[in-house]
């Protein structure tokens, strides 16, 4: 019992102090970003504003590193709520797409959106959180994929144990014809940095974090994400959610 409440201490504390480390290094990165733009404005010549334009992005992704940091941290010590909301999975899927493809417009990469027409587009749960999953797998999709197509299919699934009549079991898969993942790397892929290169995720822009969160996310909703995917056939992320 002692040891226990030790435990629940401790891990309080470390939410406490990843907390406090998380709001200190943002509020100094927004002051980065807004001096950069400030001095931006200052008449500088075309090198100065690449300098500049250099600082930002990589401000920018210093907030990302610690945003993904902190949020892994919360979800494993199960700190993070679910919001219970009516959303439009059609709307959702849509709009992230969109600003996904805004990201990737010198890609030749086709892309596509099939919901199959028995799947209700009013829906009840986190579209936030559903958001930040889809994303993250979309982003992972465009990185790894220079030529072919990015899509993603919904259409109903099934959940083991039994359910009530208003749930209605979800599989969303994030499908790309990119570079794969090889067998021998599917048991680890959603541990950090469960790559077998760990500097891969450095050299396409991320933290290694993603998968992991992603996978947190999830389970918390009460359902689980599967990978189907060989090396150089391309990916199928799997969701099946309530």
């Amino acid at each position: 019992m002692e040891d226990d409440q030790r435990l629940k201490k401790l891990e309080e504390a470390k939410s406490r102090f990843l907390t406090g480390m998380s709001n200190a290094i943002q509020g100094s990165m927004k002051e980065v970003l807004k001096h950069s733009d400030l001095i931006k404005k200052t008449g500088l010549s075309t090198r100065q504003i690449d300098y500049m334009d250099t600082i930002c992005l990589n401000a920018h992704k210093l907030s990302w590193i610690v945003n993904d940091i902190l949020d892994f941290c919360r979800l494993e010590l199960g700190k993070v709520d679910l919001q219970t909301i009516g959303f439009n999975i059609e709307y959702l899927i849509n709009d992230i797409f969109r600003k996904a493809i805004e990201h990737t417009k010198s890609q030749p990469v086709d892309t596509y959106i099939d919901i199959d027409k028995d799947v209700p587009r009013d829906l009840i749960g986190d579209p936030t959180r559903l958001r930040q999953v889809l994303v993250n797998l979309l982003s992972n999709a465009f990185k790894f994929t220079s030529e072919g197509e990015v899509g993603i299919i919904i259409h109903k699934g099934s959940l083991p144990g039994s359910h009530t009549d208003d749930e209605i079991p979800l599989r969303i898969i994030v499908k790309d014809s990119g570079v794969g993942v090889s067998r021998d790397r599917h048991e680890t892929i959603f541990e950090f940095h469960g790559r077998e290169n760990p500097s891969k995720s450095w050299e396409y822009g991320g933290t290694g974090l993603g998968l992991s969160i992603c996978k947190l996310i999830v389970e918390s909703m009460g359902g689980s994400i599967d990978l189907n995917s060989e090396e150089g056939m391309g990916s199928e992320f799997i969701l099946t959610l309530p």
